[in-house]
Protein backbone atom coordinates (compact mmCIF):
# COMPACT_ATOMS: atom_id res chain seq x y z
CA UNK A 1 0.00 0.00 0.00
CA UNK A 2 2.90 2.26 1.25
CA UNK A 3 4.26 1.66 -2.71
CA UNK A 4 1.32 2.22 -4.49
CA UNK A 5 1.05 5.64 -2.25
CA UNK A 6 5.11 6.27 -3.21
CA UNK A 7 4.25 5.37 -7.29
CA UNK A 8 1.16 7.94 -7.27
CA UNK A 9 3.20 10.78 -5.67
CA UNK A 10 6.31 10.58 -7.38
CA UNK A 11 4.19 10.06 -10.68
CA UNK A 12 2.09 13.34 -9.76
CA UNK A 13 5.54 15.11 -9.27
CA UNK A 14 6.82 14.14 -12.68
CA UNK A 15 3.86 14.79 -14.16
CA UNK A 16 3.74 18.52 -12.65
CA UNK A 17 7.28 18.85 -13.50
CA UNK A 18 7.08 17.85 -16.91
CA UNK A 19 3.75 19.74 -17.53
CA UNK A 20 6.02 22.94 -16.39
CA UNK A 21 9.18 22.10 -18.66
CA UNK A 22 7.09 21.58 -21.83
CA UNK A 23 5.15 25.03 -21.51
CA UNK A 24 6.45 25.45 -24.72
CA UNK A 25 3.93 23.35 -26.45
CA UNK A 26 0.62 25.57 -25.03
CA UNK A 27 -2.15 25.67 -27.04
CA UNK A 28 -2.85 29.32 -26.02
CA UNK A 29 1.12 30.80 -26.76
CA UNK A 30 0.50 29.26 -30.32
CA UNK A 31 -2.68 30.29 -30.92
CA UNK A 32 -1.07 34.07 -29.61
CA UNK A 33 1.37 33.94 -32.44
CA UNK A 34 -1.28 32.76 -35.24
CA UNK A 35 -4.35 34.66 -33.70
CA UNK A 36 -6.60 35.62 -36.70
CA UNK A 37 -8.65 38.54 -35.23
CA UNK A 38 -6.03 40.62 -33.85
CA UNK A 39 -2.91 40.06 -36.08
CA UNK A 40 -1.08 42.89 -36.60
CA UNK A 41 1.34 42.46 -39.13
CA UNK A 42 0.59 39.69 -42.07
CA UNK A 43 3.53 38.60 -44.44
CA UNK A 44 1.95 37.71 -48.22
CA UNK A 45 4.09 34.25 -49.00
CA UNK A 46 4.58 35.29 -52.53
CA UNK A 47 7.48 37.22 -51.07
CA UNK A 48 11.24 36.03 -51.44
CA UNK A 49 11.66 36.35 -47.90
CA UNK A 50 8.81 35.08 -46.85
CA UNK A 51 10.58 31.91 -45.16
CA UNK A 52 12.68 34.25 -42.76
CA UNK A 53 10.14 36.31 -41.38
CA UNK A 54 7.48 34.75 -41.39
CA UNK A 55 8.64 33.78 -37.88
CA UNK A 56 9.45 37.34 -37.13
CA UNK A 57 6.24 38.29 -37.84
CA UNK A 58 4.96 35.25 -35.48
CA UNK A 59 6.99 35.93 -32.57
CA UNK A 60 5.47 39.90 -33.01
CA UNK A 61 2.43 39.00 -33.65
CA UNK A 62 2.28 36.83 -30.07
CA UNK A 63 3.64 39.86 -27.85
CA UNK A 64 1.26 42.48 -29.78
CA UNK A 65 -1.20 39.57 -28.28
CA UNK A 66 0.08 38.89 -25.04
CA UNK A 67 -3.09 37.96 -23.15
CA UNK A 68 -2.70 34.16 -24.80
CA UNK A 69 0.75 34.57 -22.16
CA UNK A 70 -1.85 34.59 -19.31
CA UNK A 71 -2.62 30.76 -19.06
CA UNK A 72 1.27 30.32 -19.44
CA UNK A 73 2.12 32.27 -16.30
CA UNK A 74 -0.68 31.13 -14.37
CA UNK A 75 0.90 27.57 -14.55
CA UNK A 76 4.38 28.98 -13.85
CA UNK A 77 2.66 30.45 -10.36
CA UNK A 78 1.50 27.09 -9.80
CA UNK A 79 5.38 25.92 -10.18
CA UNK A 80 6.32 27.96 -7.85
CA UNK A 81 3.31 27.34 -5.14
CA UNK A 82 4.31 23.77 -5.23
CA UNK A 83 7.92 24.24 -4.39
CA UNK A 84 6.62 27.01 -1.68
CA UNK A 85 4.02 24.41 0.14
CA UNK A 86 6.55 21.61 -0.24
CA UNK A 87 8.40 23.43 2.44
CA UNK A 88 5.51 23.29 5.39
CA UNK A 89 3.44 20.26 3.88
CA UNK A 90 2.97 16.29 2.83
CA UNK A 91 3.87 15.61 -0.96
CA UNK A 92 0.27 13.74 -0.59
CA UNK A 93 -1.27 17.02 0.17
CA UNK A 94 0.38 19.78 -2.40
CA UNK A 95 0.81 17.37 -5.02
CA UNK A 96 -2.92 17.13 -5.90
CA UNK A 97 -4.14 19.67 -4.37
CA UNK A 98 -1.45 22.29 -6.37
CA UNK A 99 -2.41 20.16 -9.74
CA UNK A 100 -5.79 19.91 -10.20
CA UNK A 101 -5.89 24.09 -8.72
CA UNK A 102 -3.37 24.26 -11.69
CA UNK A 103 -5.23 23.05 -13.95
CA UNK A 104 -8.63 24.43 -13.50
CA UNK A 105 -7.19 28.36 -13.58
CA UNK A 106 -5.37 27.21 -16.61
CA UNK A 107 -8.20 26.03 -18.26
CA UNK A 108 -10.54 28.76 -16.90
CA UNK A 109 -8.95 31.74 -17.77
CA UNK A 110 -7.52 30.07 -21.14
CA UNK A 111 -11.31 29.92 -21.66
CA UNK A 112 -11.70 33.63 -20.92
CA UNK A 113 -8.58 35.04 -22.70
CA UNK A 114 -10.02 32.55 -25.92
CA UNK A 115 -14.06 34.32 -25.83
CA UNK A 116 -15.59 30.81 -24.67
CA UNK A 117 -17.00 29.69 -21.45
CA UNK A 118 -17.42 27.05 -19.10
CA UNK A 119 -20.34 24.64 -19.50
CA UNK A 120 -22.85 23.24 -16.91
CA UNK A 121 -21.22 19.95 -16.72
CA UNK A 122 -17.25 21.58 -16.43
CA UNK A 123 -18.94 23.77 -13.56
CA UNK A 124 -20.05 20.08 -11.73
CA UNK A 125 -16.61 19.18 -12.32
CA UNK A 126 -15.28 22.03 -11.11
CA UNK A 127 -17.31 21.78 -8.06
CA UNK A 128 -16.18 17.96 -7.44
CA UNK A 129 -12.32 19.33 -8.00
CA UNK A 130 -12.37 21.83 -5.35
CA UNK A 131 -14.66 19.32 -2.65
CA UNK A 132 -12.19 16.45 -3.75
CA UNK A 133 -9.58 19.06 -2.70
CA UNK A 134 -11.02 20.03 0.89
CA UNK A 135 -11.45 16.48 2.16
CA UNK A 136 -7.58 16.22 0.75
CA UNK A 137 -6.30 18.80 3.07
CA UNK A 138 -9.08 18.08 6.02
CA UNK A 139 -7.84 14.43 6.33
CA UNK A 140 -4.29 15.42 5.43
CA UNK A 141 -3.05 11.65 4.04
CA UNK A 142 -4.19 9.34 0.87
CA UNK A 143 -3.19 6.03 2.85
CA UNK A 144 -6.04 5.96 4.80
CA UNK A 145 -4.43 7.09 8.29
CA UNK A 146 -6.25 9.40 11.11
CA UNK A 147 -6.44 12.92 10.18
CA UNK A 148 -3.55 15.60 11.14
CA UNK A 149 -5.61 16.53 14.02
CA UNK A 150 -5.99 13.14 15.99
CA UNK A 151 -4.44 12.13 19.21
CA UNK A 152 -1.28 10.34 17.58
CA UNK A 153 -0.42 13.45 15.88
CA UNK A 154 -1.12 15.25 19.06
CA UNK A 155 1.28 12.63 20.81
CA UNK A 156 3.65 13.39 17.60
CA UNK A 157 3.92 17.00 17.79
CA UNK A 158 4.48 16.58 22.10
CA UNK A 159 7.60 14.39 21.35
CA UNK A 160 8.87 17.20 18.52
CA UNK A 161 8.73 20.06 21.15
CA UNK A 162 10.70 17.52 23.76
CA UNK A 163 13.00 16.45 21.54
CA UNK A 164 13.73 19.58 20.10
CA UNK A 165 14.24 21.08 24.02
CA UNK A 166 16.90 17.68 24.56
CA UNK A 167 20.11 17.47 23.70
CA UNK A 168 20.62 14.21 25.25
CA UNK A 169 22.69 11.25 22.74
CA UNK A 170 18.73 9.10 23.11
CA UNK A 171 16.72 11.44 21.79
CA UNK A 172 15.11 9.22 19.55
CA UNK A 173 14.18 7.43 22.57
CA UNK A 174 11.02 9.25 23.98
CA UNK A 175 8.29 8.15 27.18
CA UNK A 176 5.28 7.89 25.54
CA UNK A 177 2.71 9.57 27.74
CA UNK A 178 -0.45 8.80 25.39
CA UNK A 179 -2.20 5.91 27.41
CA UNK A 180 -3.95 4.81 24.21
CA UNK A 181 -1.28 3.68 22.35
CA UNK A 182 -0.24 1.05 24.79
CA UNK A 183 -0.57 -1.44 23.40
CA UNK A 184 0.93 -1.12 19.91
CA UNK A 185 3.80 -0.08 22.64
CA UNK A 186 4.12 -3.40 24.26
CA UNK A 187 3.73 -5.19 20.29
CA UNK A 188 6.95 -2.78 19.39
CA UNK A 189 8.83 -3.78 22.80
CA UNK A 190 8.72 -7.41 21.92
CA UNK A 191 9.97 -7.41 18.38
CA UNK A 192 12.86 -5.37 19.33
CA UNK A 193 13.38 -7.58 22.51
CA UNK A 194 13.71 -10.49 20.02
CA UNK A 195 16.13 -8.75 17.91
CA UNK A 196 18.66 -6.77 20.42
CA UNK A 197 21.56 -7.88 22.59
CA UNK A 198 21.90 -8.48 25.75
CA UNK A 199 22.48 -4.35 26.33
CA UNK A 200 18.71 -3.42 25.13
CA UNK A 201 17.16 -6.17 26.74
CA UNK A 202 17.39 -4.39 30.19
CA UNK A 203 15.77 -1.23 28.85
CA UNK A 204 12.51 -0.27 30.59
CA UNK A 205 9.32 -1.27 28.93
CA UNK A 206 8.19 2.58 29.18
CA UNK A 207 10.63 3.13 25.82
CA UNK A 208 9.78 2.34 22.19
CA UNK A 209 10.94 3.52 19.19
CA UNK A 210 8.29 6.32 17.07
CA UNK A 211 7.06 5.21 13.66
CA UNK A 212 8.03 2.04 12.83
CA UNK A 213 11.93 2.47 13.78
CA UNK A 214 12.12 5.72 12.21
CA UNK A 215 12.01 9.79 14.20
CA UNK A 216 11.22 12.40 13.11
CA UNK A 217 14.28 14.92 12.00
CA UNK A 218 15.01 17.08 14.98
CA UNK A 219 16.05 19.90 12.56
CA UNK A 220 13.44 19.68 10.07
CA UNK A 221 10.43 19.10 12.19
CA UNK A 222 9.72 16.22 10.54
CA UNK A 223 8.85 17.83 7.00
CA UNK A 224 11.68 16.40 5.24
CA UNK A 225 13.37 19.61 4.59
CA UNK A 226 16.12 21.44 6.77
CA UNK A 227 15.74 25.40 6.82
CA UNK A 228 18.75 26.98 4.41
CA UNK A 229 20.23 28.96 7.12
CA UNK A 230 21.65 25.06 8.81
CA UNK A 231 22.89 23.81 5.46
CA UNK A 232 26.25 24.14 5.75
CA UNK A 233 26.09 23.85 9.71
CA UNK A 234 24.38 19.78 9.47
CA UNK A 235 26.25 17.16 8.73
CA UNK A 236 24.75 13.67 6.65
CA UNK A 237 26.11 10.59 7.63
CA UNK A 238 25.90 7.85 5.01
CA UNK A 239 27.58 4.40 5.82
CA UNK A 240 29.96 2.90 3.84
CA UNK A 241 28.24 0.04 2.11
CA UNK A 242 25.48 2.83 1.34
CA UNK A 243 24.51 2.34 -2.20
CA UNK A 244 24.95 6.02 -2.97
CA UNK A 245 28.69 6.12 -2.32
CA UNK A 246 29.37 3.16 -5.65
CA UNK A 247 30.48 4.86 -8.06
CA UNK A 248 27.48 4.69 -10.67
CA UNK A 249 27.98 5.70 -14.56
CA UNK A 250 25.50 8.44 -14.49
CA UNK A 251 27.71 10.89 -16.28
CA UNK A 252 27.96 7.94 -19.37
CA UNK A 253 24.24 7.77 -19.60
CA UNK A 254 23.60 11.23 -19.19
CA UNK A 255 25.76 11.42 -21.90
CA UNK A 256 24.77 8.53 -24.05
CA UNK A 257 20.90 10.49 -23.90
CA UNK A 258 21.83 13.31 -24.92
CA UNK A 259 23.95 12.08 -27.86
CA UNK A 260 20.42 9.76 -28.86
CA UNK A 261 18.86 13.05 -28.21
CA UNK A 262 20.97 14.90 -30.80
CA UNK A 263 20.79 12.39 -33.25
CA UNK A 264 17.38 12.15 -33.73
CA UNK A 265 16.95 15.96 -33.31
CA UNK A 266 19.59 16.28 -36.27
CA UNK A 267 18.17 13.38 -38.36
CA UNK A 268 14.95 14.77 -38.03
CA UNK A 269 15.83 18.40 -38.82
CA UNK A 270 18.12 16.75 -41.80
CA UNK A 271 14.85 15.24 -43.34
CA UNK A 272 12.43 18.14 -42.68
CA UNK A 273 14.35 20.87 -44.05
CA UNK A 274 13.21 22.15 -47.16
CA UNK A 275 15.60 21.52 -50.23
CA UNK A 276 15.41 22.64 -53.85
CA UNK A 277 12.48 22.21 -56.40
CA UNK A 278 13.81 22.15 -59.46
CA UNK A 279 11.90 22.53 -63.04
CA UNK A 280 13.66 21.44 -66.35
CA UNK A 281 12.46 21.41 -70.34
CA UNK A 282 13.90 19.48 -72.89
CA UNK A 283 13.12 22.35 -75.06
CA UNK A 284 12.40 19.99 -77.97
CA UNK A 285 10.12 21.61 -80.65
CA UNK A 286 6.73 21.25 -80.10
CA UNK A 287 5.44 19.35 -84.16
CA UNK A 288 1.67 18.88 -83.49
CA UNK A 289 -1.03 21.68 -82.85
CA UNK A 290 -4.63 21.99 -83.27
CA UNK A 291 -5.68 25.04 -85.61
CA UNK A 292 -9.29 26.16 -84.50
CA UNK A 293 -9.20 29.59 -86.21
CA UNK A 294 -7.45 30.28 -89.48
CA UNK A 295 -8.07 33.79 -91.23
CA UNK A 296 -5.76 35.80 -93.53
CA UNK A 297 -4.31 38.32 -90.77
CA UNK A 298 -5.27 35.75 -87.81
CA UNK A 299 -4.28 31.78 -86.95
CA UNK A 300 -5.05 30.40 -83.38
CA UNK A 301 -4.47 26.69 -82.10
CA UNK A 302 -3.51 25.04 -79.27
CA UNK A 303 -1.12 22.83 -78.13
CA UNK A 304 0.34 20.27 -75.04
CA UNK A 305 3.72 21.44 -73.88
CA UNK A 306 5.87 19.50 -70.91
CA UNK A 307 8.45 20.38 -68.21
CA UNK A 308 9.80 17.98 -66.04
CA UNK A 309 10.27 18.49 -61.77
CA UNK A 310 12.60 16.92 -59.40
CA UNK A 311 12.00 16.96 -55.74
CA UNK A 312 15.21 16.98 -53.54
CA UNK A 313 13.31 16.46 -50.14
CA UNK A 314 12.77 13.49 -47.95
CA UNK A 315 9.43 14.08 -47.96
CA UNK A 316 6.28 14.07 -50.61
CA UNK A 317 4.96 17.30 -52.51
CA UNK A 318 2.30 18.43 -54.32
CA UNK A 319 1.49 20.24 -57.41
CA UNK A 320 -1.42 21.90 -57.36
CA UNK A 321 -1.50 24.81 -60.10
CA UNK A 322 0.67 25.16 -63.11
CA UNK A 323 0.22 28.50 -65.35
CA UNK A 324 2.47 29.80 -68.69
CA UNK A 325 2.30 32.71 -70.11
CA UNK A 326 3.79 32.47 -73.49
CA UNK A 327 5.75 35.34 -75.35
CA UNK A 328 6.36 36.04 -79.41
CA UNK A 329 9.84 35.73 -80.10
CA UNK A 330 9.47 35.43 -83.64
CA UNK A 331 11.96 39.04 -83.67
CA UNK A 332 14.24 38.44 -80.74
CA UNK A 333 13.52 41.85 -79.46
CA UNK A 334 9.74 41.09 -79.70
CA UNK A 335 7.99 40.90 -75.90
CA UNK A 336 4.18 40.85 -77.36
CA UNK A 337 2.32 37.94 -74.78
CA UNK A 338 0.46 35.81 -77.43
CA UNK A 339 -0.94 33.13 -75.38
CA UNK A 340 -1.21 31.19 -72.23
CA UNK A 341 -1.33 27.64 -70.36
CA UNK A 342 -3.11 25.88 -67.78
CA UNK A 343 -3.58 22.75 -65.75
CA UNK A 344 -4.85 22.56 -62.66
CA UNK A 345 -5.17 19.03 -61.76
CA UNK A 346 -3.23 18.14 -58.77
CA UNK A 347 -0.36 15.41 -58.72
CA UNK A 348 1.98 14.03 -55.81
CA UNK A 349 5.92 14.33 -56.29
CA UNK A 350 7.45 11.43 -54.47
CA UNK A 351 10.59 12.20 -52.88
CA UNK A 352 13.91 12.19 -54.22
CA UNK A 353 12.28 11.56 -57.15
CA UNK A 354 14.37 12.84 -60.57
CA UNK A 355 13.59 10.76 -63.56
CA UNK A 356 9.82 10.48 -64.74
CA UNK A 357 7.56 13.56 -63.05
CA UNK A 358 6.63 14.56 -66.48
CA UNK A 359 4.17 17.76 -65.99
CA UNK A 360 1.83 18.31 -68.89
CA UNK A 361 -0.25 21.84 -69.43
CA UNK A 362 -2.26 23.14 -72.59
CA UNK A 363 -1.57 25.98 -74.17
CA UNK A 364 -3.60 28.68 -76.00
CA UNK A 365 -1.71 31.09 -79.07
CA UNK A 366 -3.05 33.40 -80.85
CA UNK A 367 -1.04 34.71 -83.80
CA UNK A 368 -1.67 37.96 -86.12
CA UNK A 369 -0.19 40.37 -88.48
CA UNK A 370 3.01 39.87 -90.39
CA UNK A 371 3.32 35.96 -88.04
CA UNK A 372 0.34 34.65 -88.87
CA UNK A 373 0.72 36.00 -92.47
CA UNK A 374 4.30 33.77 -92.24
CA UNK A 375 2.70 30.66 -91.22
CA UNK A 376 0.00 30.38 -94.16
CA UNK A 377 2.13 31.50 -96.73
CA UNK A 378 2.85 29.35 -99.81
CA UNK A 379 5.56 27.27 -98.22
CA UNK A 380 4.06 26.26 -95.76
CA UNK A 381 2.98 23.26 -97.63
CA UNK A 382 6.56 22.55 -98.71
CA UNK A 383 8.49 22.73 -95.57
CA UNK A 384 7.49 22.85 -92.09
CA UNK A 385 7.20 26.60 -90.44
CA UNK A 386 8.10 26.87 -86.45
CA UNK A 387 7.75 29.94 -84.25
CA UNK A 388 10.01 30.85 -81.85
CA UNK A 389 8.26 31.22 -78.28
CA UNK A 390 9.48 31.89 -74.80
CA UNK A 391 7.19 30.17 -71.77
CA UNK A 392 7.14 31.88 -68.72
CA UNK A 393 6.21 28.78 -66.42
CA UNK A 394 5.23 28.92 -62.81
CA UNK A 395 4.17 26.16 -60.61
CA UNK A 396 2.34 26.06 -57.10
CA UNK A 397 4.00 23.12 -54.86
CA UNK A 398 2.71 22.60 -51.30
CA UNK A 399 4.43 20.68 -48.77
CA UNK A 400 4.28 20.85 -44.94
CA UNK A 401 1.92 23.34 -45.04
CA UNK A 402 3.13 25.84 -46.88
CA UNK A 403 3.28 26.78 -50.33
CA UNK A 404 5.62 27.74 -52.60
CA UNK A 405 6.04 28.94 -56.79
CA UNK A 406 8.33 27.09 -58.56
CA UNK A 407 9.44 29.34 -61.79
CA UNK A 408 11.13 28.67 -65.08
CA UNK A 409 11.74 30.62 -68.34
CA UNK A 410 12.45 28.70 -71.93
CA UNK A 411 12.33 28.78 -75.36
CA UNK A 412 11.05 26.42 -77.54
CA UNK A 413 9.56 26.37 -81.69
CA UNK A 414 6.21 25.50 -81.75
CA UNK A 415 4.61 24.55 -85.31
CA UNK A 416 1.81 26.95 -86.77
CA UNK A 417 1.41 25.76 -90.09
CA UNK A 418 -2.40 25.49 -91.20
CA UNK A 419 -2.43 21.85 -91.44
CA UNK A 420 -1.20 21.90 -87.35
CA UNK A 421 1.28 18.75 -88.05
CA UNK A 422 4.75 19.37 -88.88
CA UNK A 423 5.77 16.00 -89.18
CA UNK A 424 4.71 15.56 -92.88
CA UNK A 425 5.52 18.62 -94.13
CA UNK A 426 8.51 18.61 -96.66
Amino acid sequence: KKIIIHIYVCFNESFLYCYNILHLGNPFIRKGALHKECNSIKLSKEKENYKILRYAVGGINFILNWRFSIPFLINQLGSILYNVLLISMPVTIVVPVVNSLTFFWTAFVGGYVDGTKLTHKQWIGVSILILGNFIITWEGKLDGKKSFMSADYVTILSVRQRMNRSNSDTAHLIVSEDQQSTSAINDTKEDRTNNTTTENNSMNSNYTELMNGSVPCPSCNGSGRIPKEMEETLVALIPVNDARLKPKRTCIWVSIGIAICVLLASATIFMLVPRSITLTSLRHPIENVNVYLKEKEQIDFHFLNSINITNENYFAVKVSNITSNIINKFQPWSNDIIGKGLNSTSRTIMPLSRVGNTLWFNNSVSLKGYVAQYCQSNIAQLTPLYVTMQFDISVIVEYLQHLETVSLSTTQSVCCVPSGNCTLQG
